[in-house]
């Protein structure tokens, strides 16, 4: 009897919350669903620490990396707790926040429950193995001897594995992007006039700055041209802006207007970033071997987009938080991380760009504009050796030369001294060499000559420059 009696009452309860979970208000639905965003931001945030940590195991490992030295960062495990999704480095915690998660999501409908604590699970599951990695690494380096090549790649197949997670968390923040997108929008939560003009501004320019991201990210920046007008135009209209007829709402509190000031200031770095990228202007040295693509995304564009950069993202959700409004916030973006290998290990005797493919040739490098030559290089082997010395008479041209966007001199007093190099070409994209001259000699412009092999015979090319334009010339590869 009182069996049946708790039985029933339990099921009387489980119907009651059920139907409490169905009939929830858009705004209770809508503070649960950014709870799951909460908890994708919060990793985001933590992710560097974690690249911080793989890059000092990295240039551990390379003893003989061509990279510069450089000091060890803050970050090592022996600093960091066992689990450092556990510790609060900002607000909270990630793991208090799933933790949460898995309470407040009792309260929507089953089906939709059920999809996102899915891939929330799955969030958890990767960001554990990602922790976990982080001491397999140090272990095995700290009993293995490193001087064999077989104990080195095992370390490297265990860096790859933390690559992975990185590239697993994206695509699974993905998924849950659209499941949490899709259920807020069926919400069709009605919004003012007002709040639905400044909202479609910020959707703008969130949108526009996340396209360029994922594309930096992915590498298919066929259309990054078009990409970058459209993030200047939405850019150009969210800086119009008037706060006008606002008395009484959120808008006018001075805190949200200075938000979408800084979001517009975010906006501006960001795109003078995306220009310079357009650019190939030059990257720090110690990121060469790590590609422009990696380079622009996980250390410029990221902070302007991201909390740690008080980027526009995180300006957009404090928004959202101050201005108490029930919208979806907005997603960050979570770093990459990239496994180095050092060339000198390789024992490799040519250059091979660090962008393993161009699409397309800069339009300005080093605030030049660059032309292209009217004629190219041909090429019957993806090996390719080249001389460089200078044209006819040596007046002391001073000169940096650029293959693939990566310099293989800077700086480089020419004269009728042959320098000898080897390049290996990508063998998909583009393939070119630029001249840019840092000290035209006695007689301007620049030149060089460069000469190499082509179906068994000496071929010599000529290439100029001055201070205002670069020359740039395409090599392309015949092998038939």
């Amino acid at each position: 009897m009182n069996f049946r009696f708790w039985k029933t009452l339990a099921l009387i309860g489980l119907t009651s919350w059920t139907v409490q979970g169905q009939e929830m208000s858009p705004k209770d639905k809508t503070k649960v669903l950014n709870e799951y965003v909460k908890y994708v931001n919060e990793i985001n945030n933590y992710l560097p620490i974690f690249n911080s940590i793989l890059v000092d195991f990295n240039m551990s490992l390379n003893k003989f990396v061509d990279l510069p030295d450089a000091p060890p960062s803050n970050f090592s495990n022996a600093l960091m707790p066992g689990n450092i999704f556990d510790d609060v480095f900002l607000n909270e915690s990630p793991n208090a926040i799933y933790s949460r998660i898995l309470n407040l999501s009792a309260s929507l409908p089953a089906s939709e429950r059920e999809k996102l604590n899915l891939l929330a699970r799955k969030l958890k599951d990767n960001s554990t193995k990602l922790n976990n990695i982080r001491f397999d690494i140090e272990n095995v380096m700290n009993t293995l001897d490193l001087t064999s090549r077989e104990n080195v790649g095992k370390v490297y197949e265990k860096l790859e594995i933390a690559a992975t997670c990185f590239k697993d968390f994206r695509n699974i923040q993905i998924d849950l992007e659209k499941e949490l997108k899709s259920i807020f929008q069926s919400q069709k939560i009605e919004l003012s006039k007002t709040d639905q003009e400044y909202f479609k501004k910020m959707d703008m320019v969130y949108a526009s700055a996340r396209n360029i991201a994922d594309a930096l990210y992915t590498k298919n920046d066929d259309d990054f041209e078009s990409m970058f007008i459209r993030h200047r135009q939405t850019a150009d209209v969210f800086s119009k802006t008037e706060f006008k007829n606002v008395a009484g709402t959120p808008w006018a509190v001075a805190g949200i207007q200075n938000k979408w000031k800084n979001i517009l200031q975010q906006s501006q770095q960001a795109i003078n970033a995306e220009q310079s990228f357009m650019a190939s202007e030059e990257i720090p040295e110690k990121y060469r071997l790590y590609d422009k693509y990696y380079y622009y995304y996980n250390h410029v564009l990221i902070s302007r987009i991201n909390r740690f950069g008080i980027g526009i993202a995180s300006e957009m959700n404090e928004i959202i938080l101050t201005g108490k409004f029930s919208f979806l916030y907005y997603f960050e973006i979570p770093q990459i991380y990239k496994v180095i290998y050092p060339k000198l290990l390789d024992k490799t005797p040519f250059l091979q760009s660090s962008d393993p493919l161009i699409k397309t040739l800069p339009k300005q490098v080093k605030g030049r504009d660059v032309i292209v030559a009217n004629r190219t290089i041909k090429v019957d082997s993806f090996l390719v050796d080249f001389e460089l010395y200078d044209h006819m008479i040596v007046d002391n041209d001073i000169v940096s030369v650029s293959f693939n966007g990566d310099w293989i001199v800077e700086k480089f007093k020419i004269s009728d001294k042959k320098f000898n190099f080897s390049l290996k070409m990508n063998d998909a994209g583009k393939n070119f060499l630029l001249l840019y001259a840092d000290d035209m000699g006695k007689r301007p412009p620049a030149t060089i000559a460069l000469a190499y092999q082509y179906q068994g015979k000496r071929q010599e090319i000529i290439l100029k420059s001055d201070d205002k334009v670069s020359e740039i010339i395409e090599i392309l590869v015949d092998q038939e």
